[in-house]
């Protein structure tokens, strides 16, 4: 019986070294207030076939119970020691060096293992920066189709996009510069992450305290989350293409943000899945190829900000 990833081999090919990946959805769902869709690909580890979850910055993850289920070698490594969870524990237990086999090639990567916990249930591995890093990627979130497209860095773009974003690939992540609310803002890549998620140093800079709901408990711990309605509520990724009906979530203390060092904006899936959208940090771009219509309405022209 042929496995998974022999049969990715007859995956369409249609230039020389571009592979289509069907997309899995690892949660999330297409509802009235938009699409915030996680999506998972196959990946090898250990001999241990499985669906990670697609993300591109930061570390390379898995769980514990993942890690064990691949006999990975688990070693302590100091520099996580210090990042922890909303119950003060330390979300890592160690790193351990596997190669993954993904997108039709090996990976040798520093893979960290997450501690077993509440906040990781059911998790087995997510991708990060050094894996993705090797691909120029294309997600397009077809609500019944989505699909991830794979090929060379700084390979020739396949269509002409609508908006193209300068990427800045630094610290082991890929940045776009966003306004939201009006503020200007260097903003992680998270489609790890179902919505928007703003970080300390950005809370400081808003006059928000009003209208907050008081109603999600993440990893860091208790959160904060706000919608953007219009207006000045929204999201610019440039002066044509402004977005509301988005929530986003306060991470962390912005009167305490030494409490959650590990704290970043980032926009995740219920932005990026309104576009059918390529990255490609060799290139360094950020390009928005499509609207996708079926999943969220467009921005309106009372969302243009004075």
């Amino acid at each position: 019986m042929r496995t998974l990833f022999a049969l990715l081999a007859l995956y369409s090919i249609a230039a020389a070294d571009e592979l289509v990946i069907p997309l899995k959805v690892a949660s999330g769902h297409i509802g009235p207030h938009g699409d915030n869709r996680i999506f998972a690909v196959p990946v090898r580890c250990g001999g241990v076939e499985a669906d990670w979850i697609w993300g591109c910055g930061g570390y390379t993850t898995v769980s514990q119970a993942f890690a064990n289920r691949c006999a990975l070698t688990i070693l302590p490594e100091s520099d996580l020691e210090d990042v922890r969870d909303a119950d003060g524990q330390p979300m890592f237990v160690g790193e351990a060096r596997t190669t993954l086999w993904f997108g039709g090639r090996t990976h040798k990567s520093t893979v960290k293992v997450m501690r077993d916990s509440i906040y990781n249930r059911g998790m087995t591995g997510v991708i990060g920066y050094d894996v993705a890093i090797a691909f120029q990627w294309e997600i397009n979130p077809d609500p019944l189709k989505p699909t991830l497209t794979l090929r060379p860095p700084g390979s020739q773009t396949p269509r002409k996009p609508i908006l193209t974003l300068p990427l800045k690939d630094d610290r082991d992540n890929l940045w776009i510069n966003v306004k939201i609310r009006n503020v200007p803002v260097d903003v992680l890549l998270m489609p790890q992450s179902s919505d928007i998620q703003i970080a300390p140093d950005l809370q400081r800079k808003w006059d928000i305290e009003s209208g907050l709901q008081h109603d999600v408990v993440g990893y860091l711990g208790p959160e904060r989350t706000r919608k953007l309605t219009g207006g000045k509520d929204c999201v610019e990724l440039s002066p044509e293409l402004r977005e509301h009906n988005l929530v986003v979530i306060l991470v962390g203390d912005k009167n305490r943000p030494e409490l959650t060092p590990a704290a970043r904006s980032g926009i995740g899936q219920s932005l990026l899945n309104r576009f059918h959208y390529a990255v490609d940090a060799r290139l360094g771009k950020f390009m928005i190829y499509q609207r996708c219509s079926a999943t969220t309405r467009p921005a309106t022209p009372d969302t243009r900000l004075p």
